[in-house]
């Protein structure tokens, strides 16, 4: 491997996204926007463009489409996704074709360069509604502090390491973990305590601990018989991560 997933990098030396198994665990490439903890679950900082109009009409087959938004800095969406919806509702949706990549704005319009080719035309002027959504791997942020700002988020995965903004790093999102407890030493002490739910602020707790209640997110399932050899349960922070496998 040319990065551990121990290690972080200042340059990408994977795809965002890049997928790897390790043993029981799955990982994915990923780009921190801000600094990161390890063992907390850290969320998807990306933002969705939403109802943009294209300013060109596009055939069948092509693989560039001209929205109307000023917002994307150069390559902000690569390996995202687009989306397009008829107003009238009676023609097809174009589903969730790959970005390869965009161009820096130019006045009010951006360009986006598809790596799938559009499945039917685009129209301009409001008769499709238009959608651009990030890799949920290229923005990630922490939790830490939430719930304001992070309550919006989803975790995406869970570093091992603490990682310096800007970097790039493996993020596990399947399989045997430790996280960071919401409360008291984790979960498991409770008879029936098995399910495990991330709290707004990235930490592991059960559902009824999470701001969100049942809203929340779920994260997995506690490993083990928890019960000491007089038969006590007890707390503990090792479960199985169940976000992508």
């Amino acid at each position: 491997m040319k990065q551990s997933i121990w290690a972080q990098s200042a340059v990408a030396l994977y795809p965002i996204g890049y997928r790897i198994q390790v043993g029981l665990r799955v990982f994915h490439y990923c780009r921190a926007i801000s600094a990161l903890g390890n063992k907390r679950g850290e969320g998807d900082g990306g933002t969705m463009l939403e109802m943009l109009n294209a300013t060109v009409v596009g055939a069948i087959g092509d693989l560039t489409v001209q929205l109307v938004t000023a917002a994307p800095v150069v390559n902000e969406y690569r390996g995202g996704y687009f989306a397009a919806f008829d107003g009238a509702a009676v023609l097809p949706a174009i589903t969730l074709l790959r970005i390869r990549d965009n161009d820096a704005p130019v006045g009010a319009d951006t360009l986006f360069h598809l790596q799938d080719p559009l499945t039917r035309a685009l129209r301009i002027a409001g008769a499709d509604s238009c959608d651009v959504m990030h890799n949920p791997y290229n923005n990630i942020t922490t939790r830490a502090g939430g719930p304001v700002g992070a309550s919006s988020q989803q975790s995406v995965c869970i570093p091992l390491i603490d990682v310096t903004i800007n970097n790039f790093f493996w993020g596990q999102t399947w399989g045997p973990c430790l996280g960071i407890a919401h409360a008291g030493g984790g979960l498991g002490a409770v008879a029936g305590e098995v399910g495990v739910w991330f709290s707004d602020d990235g930490t592991i707790a059960t559902q009824a601990e999470c701001a969100s209640t049942v809203l929340s997110q779920y994260a997995g399932f506690m490993f083990q018989d928890r019960r000491s050899a007089a038969g006590v349960l007890g707390d503990s922070l090792f479960f199985m991560l169940t976000l992508a496998p």
